[in-house]
């Protein structure tokens, strides 16, 4: 058991979980003798103690977020509160499979196929914005968004804050865009 105390602290300030868990987070039994001869006089002790439940929250948060089966739903709210309690992002997709070329494409060649659903499984929380005509610009979440053509897949987080978006993308494969969607999936650190 090697613990590197300084390190512990460091990473933990900065929430990068990963990290400090591999520096001994985890391993150490709180006992204080760390605090006892920092010359910083750090209260490394209590930072660990916050470091060590971060890391058990995230964990439980993890385990829940891989239970999550990926489908497109209608409800941007529902996607909001279950991305909150499992810390997945929401992939918003905005089509006209009705009408728009591009669209039929993503659809037929990516969201349809088996790598692809199974895939996101565990990575983001879909809703689907689905035009029957080009005159989306009406809709309150294509302005929020800035959408100007579709198909438009947006990345957001939980309080609807925009982190990456894409499109069609002729002769990408499904396993590419689950692999661009998994970029912003937590990294989370599990207790070892």
């Amino acid at each position: 058991m090697h613990l590197l105390p300084i390190y512990m602290n460091v990473y933990g300030k900065q929430e990068d979980l990963d990290n400090a868990v591999d520096c001994g987070m985890m391993d150490c039994i709180e006992c204080g003798a760390c605090s006892y001869i920092c010359p910083g006089r750090l209260h490394l002790t209590h930072s660990f103690k916050v470091g060590k439940q971060k890391v058990k929250e995230a964990a439980a948060k993890a385990a829940k977020a891989a239970k999550v089966k990926f489908r497109w739903g209608k409800s941007l709210k529902s996607a909001q509160k279950q991305a909150e309690e499992t810390g997945l992002p929401i992939v918003l997709l905005f089509t006209g499979t009705s009408w728009c070329g591009y669209c039929i494409k993503l659809e037929k060649e990516i969201l349809s196929k088996k790598e692809f659903k199974q895939g996101m499984d565990g990575v983001a929380i879909g809703v689907k914005f689905e035009f029957g005509s080009s005159d989306f610009s009406k809709s309150k979440e294509a302005k929020t968004y800035r959408i100007t053509g579709v198909p438009a897949m947006v990345v957001v987080d939980a309080e609807g804050k925009e982190l990456g978006r894409t499109g069609y993308i002729p002769g990408q494969t499904p396993v590419q865009y689950v692999e661009f969607f998994k970029k912003y999936a937590p990294k989370t650190a599990e207790a070892k």
